[in-house]
């Protein structure tokens, strides 16, 4: 097991698909993804985060969101101590999710600084979810009681996020967005997802482009790239199954996509990225 791993106190619940965590984290953590989503709040300490490729503080209040397609890296200048939250999308709100993919296909990062009544909501929130990992409880209750808490504190985030995505909530181009999200993997078409928000083809084209400023086929990419990236650095899968298991349809193309991208083949970037054992998944 990963030396960093262990330093991790890591609460399991009878409930699928989730894990509560508080964790310390003496030093720095580098890149990684995770094949889940994750919710953290810093309870104290300080550092910097670069998430996506962009840095930001990490100090007490802070809070951010993580989905698959993220990567983040942890550069500590006091111990953190983090209470984290690993759960699957299916948990919550399908409207919520939604607005979170919709902020990354914006290049808009969940992280934001809980203050006031913000601030004072997310602890009794945290504290409520803490709780919840200690409680004997009735797996179905406790499903429910998670899900709900976590809307909340994704509601919380997003509030204090600068929040571009109000006019796109449930519109044609969220849906979507969740779709390709959840079916990556599948051979999608432009038609198909036409259909699924009942406008023509041409004006569905259109309207993506102008509100993710890129076309459906360039984020689809993109979403599948950075998922192997992710395999990649997190699994010992080979790149050809992770070439088809990332919806690539030809190997050729998957490699020659990825050298394009990333200046670096995908065995050099496993190389230089993977962590030993240390893929936490739910």
């Amino acid at each position: 097991m990963n030396e960093q791993r262990d330093k991790y106190s890591i609460s399991d619940l009878s409930v699928s698909g989730i894990v509560i965590r508080r964790k310390a984290v003496p030093e720095d953590f580098r890149l990684h993804w995770h094949d889940c989503c994750e919710l953290e709040f810093v309870c104290s300490g300080s550092g910097v985060q670069v998430l996506n490729g962009i840095e930001f503080p990490l100090r007490s209040g802070e809070m951010y969101m993580l989905t698959p397609a993220d990567c983040h890296s942890i550069h500590v200048f006091e111990p953190l101590d983090i209470i984290g939250v690993m759960f699957e999308d299916r948990l919550i709100s399908p409207g919520l999710y939604e607005r979170v993919l919709t902020q990354e296909s914006l290049g808009i990062n969940m992280i934001a600084r809980m203050e006031n009544k913000s601030d004072i909501a997310v602890r009794g929130l945290v504290d409520a979810l803490m709780c919840e990992s200690e409680r004997d409880s009735d797996p179905e209750l406790s499903e429910k009681y998670i899900g709900n808490i976590l809307d909340c504190l994704i509601i919380e985030l997003l509030r204090s996020c600068a929040d571009d995505t109000c006019r796109l909530a449930n519109t044609p181009v969220s849906t979507a967005i969740l779709y390709l999200h959840r079916h990556y993997t599948e051979r999608i078409t432009l038609e198909r997802l036409a259909e699924l928000t009942h406008l023509s083809r041409n004006y569905f084209s259109e309207l993506f482009k102008s509100t993710t400023g890129k076309s459906f086929k360039s984020y689809l990419i993109d979403l599948r790239l950075k998922n192997a990236c992710r395999l990649l650095a997190n699994t010992d899968l080979s790149v050809t199954d992770i070439c088809f298991k990332c919806g690539f349809e030809s190997f050729s193309n998957f490699m020659r996509t990825f050298k394009l991208r990333y200046e670096t083949s995908p065995l050099r970037f496993r190389a230089e990225n993977q962590l030993d054992g240390d893929n936490l998944r739910v």
